[in-house]
């Protein structure tokens, strides 16, 4: 995870919890003695935490035990009652009354839809375009070419030691693909060959600033191949990076992954989150389903999450509950010798003191050296099905989230950084009032992927469906006849380059440092879309409206949402439905 909290603020709110109450606002901040103590206290063997344990909740006798029963039938009977509530109302109000209801929604509306005049938007304090810097802010970066390639940033750190280690994901056979969000997951999750998960927890803890593992899935620009990666990441001081080094080996080499229960444990609730985000986060999985629909790197990112990872989870534990556990082992064990091998480690990534670079580096060699050879038969070469459709997944909701796309490059769109400034105002004033405040959602927005082309009109809690495609229809001629006033491009601009420029802490800075040079985005071209974002015009906006225009014709549809919503549109729009619950 990328931190972007600055420092400072997070230090001033440690220092508020005191202060509102009248207590000394440096003793949060004051937590070396305090430390030392606690520590002191843990070597004499006093049991700290396990008495915290046992006064604060084992015997802790204010307890609550709530329990939640789900009920199919709860949104529907809710929505009965509101339609009752509603038409027992109207009967109460005469001619008059409805007729001024009308009107005043008519002047609501009218209101929702007219800017604010410029008198009124000059009234609200602002930057100007010069005090944005011009040149691209760049990281210390040291390469230093091998096999594993090693980047080294010198960044203030305060001693600690930041590392990230990049396993290519390309040498996973396709049919083991979705197991590797479980096999990431299940990664400090169990028992090592030095222990079980809880001594290891312990070990880790004791050692280090902790230990993850992740995986990301991009597009790299002008290359139709993905960029998959599994990293494992740890932060430990700079004495402590031996222990740190040595826990990530033995966490990628000797991970015991034959333990039944823990594994179905960790798919359930895994396969419990891809249920909830599939009702909650339904625009997340229409954003996904629509990459799937044209890039390879879209449908790989598909196969870890949303209605894929749902239904490849259930798939799982019913074969494992019909006996079939030993083959998940191996296809674990599998997935372990296919990641954690030399040909596969590409990154040893360090942001720390300069001082401390040399020793960490030094660790970090040692565990790639430790590595097995790769006895796979190369990198595979992915071939999945795309092209654009109209997908309608039914969930239990009341709401809905709609989304529409289409790839720009593909009816020849060359980027430019102003689309970044276009599709950013796109949304904070076309979408935000015609999906939003007229169409009730509770967001409306879009995202462009610049190094794909993939262009995406995503809505949130959505009451509409129809209404709402075919305001994203409506986008390229609100673009194409936009009209900008210097004040208005200028903030346009700069609020594009608050994302730019967004703050990160020092170990952000490394991980996004490697991230750019795994897909090619060097400081030389970081700055040209610098100065084309700097130098958007509104002929810019005009030319992107154009661009846009064939996503209304061969634009693919994801929406995510009711039985009821879904039947009414899937004629008219063409939906394929399917219903991941209803399949079970």
């Amino acid at each position: 995870k990328i931190l972007v909290f600055p420092k400072g603020l997070a230090l001033l709110f440690a220092a508020n919890s005191n202060w509102n109450y009248d207590k000394d606002p440096f003793e949060a901040l004051k937590f070396e003695a305090p430390l030392e103590e606690l520590k002191a206290r843990l070597e004499k063997g006093e049991p700290v935490f396990q008495d915290l344990i046992k006064t604060k909740i084992l015997d802790n006798s204010h307890k609550v035990i709530l329990e939640s029963r789900p009920n199919k039938q709860l949104g529907k009977k809710m929505e009965e009652e509101e339609k009752a509530t509603l038409q027992k109302h109207r009967e109460t109000l005469s001619e008059k009354d409805i007729e001024d209801l009308i009107n005043e929604t008519v002047k609501l509306k009218e209101i929702q839809e007219t800017p604010d005049s410029p008198e009124a938007m000059k009234s609200v304090p602002g930057l100007e375009l010069s005090d944005i810097p011009k040149e691209t802010p760049k990281v210390p970066t040291e390469l230093l070419s091998g096999e594993p390639t090693v980047l080294r940033h010198a960044l203030p750190t305060s001693g600690v030691i930041y590392t990230d280690v990049a396993f290519d994901l390309s040498r996973v056979p396709e049919e083991l693909i979705p197991l590797v969000p479980l096999f990431t997951r299940a990664l400090k999750q169990l028992g090592t060959a030095k222990g079980d998960f809880v001594s290891l927890t312990r070990r880790v803890g004791m050692s280090t600033g902790g230990i993850s593992a992740s995986t990301i899935c991009m597009n790299k620009k002008g290359d139709s191949e993905p960029v998959a990666y599994l990293f494992m990441r740890g932060k430990a001081m700079a004495p402590q990076i031996s222990e740190l080094s040595d826990l990530m080996q033995e966490i990628a080499l000797t991970t015991d992954f034959d333990n039944k229960d823990r594994i179905v444990q960790l798919a359930s609730q895994a396969r419990s989150g891809a249920q909830s985000s599939l009702v909650s986060s339904g625009h997340m999985v229409a954003n996904a389903s629509l990459a799937a629909q044209t890039t390879k790197a879209g449908w790989l990112s598909g196969q870890f999450s949303g209605v894929e990872q749902y239904k490849f989870l259930s798939e799982l534990l019913k074969r494992i509950e019909d006996g079939g556990w030993e083959g998940v082992l191996q296809q674990l064990k599998a997935l372990q010798a296919c990641i954690f091998n030399k040909a596969s480690c590409s990154i040893l990534n360090i942001t720390s003191d300069a001082e401390h670079l040399d020793p960490a580096q030094a660790s970090l060699e040692k565990l790639a050296s430790n590595l097995p050879a790769d006895e796979s038969s190369g990198p595979v070469l992915l071939d999945p099905t795309l092209g654009r459709r109209a997908d309608g997944i039914v969930v239990p909701t009341q709401v809905n989230y709609v989304g529409k796309g289409g790839n720009l490059y593909e009816s020849g769109y060359e980027y430019h950084g102003s689309a970044l400034v276009v599709s950013k105002l796109l949304g904070a004033t076309y979408l935000w009032d015609k999906v939003r405040v007229v169409g009730g959602a509770y967001g409306g927005f879009c995202r462009f992927d610049p190094r794909s082309g993939d262009f995406k009109y995503l809505s949130y809690r959505d009451p509409n469906l129809g209404q709402t495609l075919e305001t994203y229809d409506g986008a390229p001629g609100f673009l194409k006849d936009l009209e900008l006033g210097e004040d208005e491009l200028t903030k346009a601009v700069i609020g594009c380059m608050g994302d730019v420029d967004a703050y990160l802490l020092p170990d952000a800075k490394g991980y996004q440092a490697m991230l750019r040079h795994l897909l090619g985005e060097d400081d030389e071209y970081r700055q040209k879309v610098r100065d084309q974002i700097l130098g958007t015009k509104v002929e810019d906006f005009h030319k992107f409206g154009e661009a846009l225009e064939p996503v209304i014709e061969k634009g693919g549809i994801c929406v995510v949402g009711s039985a009821e919503a879904c039947d009414k549109a899937k004629e008219k729009y063409g939906l394929s439905l399917t219903s991941p619950f209803a399949e079970e």
